[in-house]
């Protein structure tokens, strides 16, 4: 199924900025971060250290492959499905062991939750956008108004993770809260 290339764009613009957020948080903070995966308790210890640059780093250059060029943000999108799809992989794992008190590592607005399984829908949800753009764009030509579109999509669509994800992080602080 062939998407607008306006679809297009909006989904990888809106997907290169979530990452880009994650990873600047994450550099902002290691520590912090490297805390995050060490709860995780999936990867031996010695891989912590080094996997808390390599993955924003990698956020980061995802981020931007997803927007550079053509070639790239094929490459992006198969990038960041891969990573969304780990992210959730990581948290379904931990969920399963019934080990809901990790940090939830994300960066941004998700930096100071536990893991929930809301968290692993909104990954999902995420590779699904994403996994839109595989087969490709019509062939037409943009013109001026694909650009506010373009925009005011991306803007919304960053509206509505936000959205979601203090949502998400109010219903589980009430539900932690309740159980103690």
């Amino acid at each position: 199924m062939m998407v607008d290339p306006v679809f297009d764009m909006v989904f990888r613009f809106a997907a290169s900025l979530l990452l880009a957020s994650a990873a600047w948080h994450k550099l902002q903070a290691p520590y912090d971060f490297r805390r995050a995966l060490a709860g995780y308790k999936i990867l031996p210890g010695s891989f912590e250290r080094p996997l808390v640059v390599v993955i924003p780093v990698l956020e980061g250059v995802i981020a931007l492959g997803l927007i550079v060029a053509p070639l790239t943000a094929v490459w992006g999108v198969y990038a960041a499905i891969c990573l969304w799809l780990l992210y959730a992989a990581a948290i379904f794992a931990n969920l399963l062991r019934g080990r809901t008190e990790i940090e939830c590592g994300c960066g941004g607005l998700s930096s100071d939750q536990h893991i929930h399984k809301g968290l692993v829908m909104r990954n999902l949800v995420l590779v699904a956008l994403l996994a839109l753009t595989l087969d490709g764009t019509f062939s037409r030509d943009l013109v001026w108004l694909d650009g506010f579109a373009i925009l005011f999509g991306t803007v919304m669509l960053l509206v509505l993770y936000i959205t979601a994800d203090t949502l998400m992080r109010n219903h589980a602080t009430f539900q932690h809260e309740a159980r103690s």
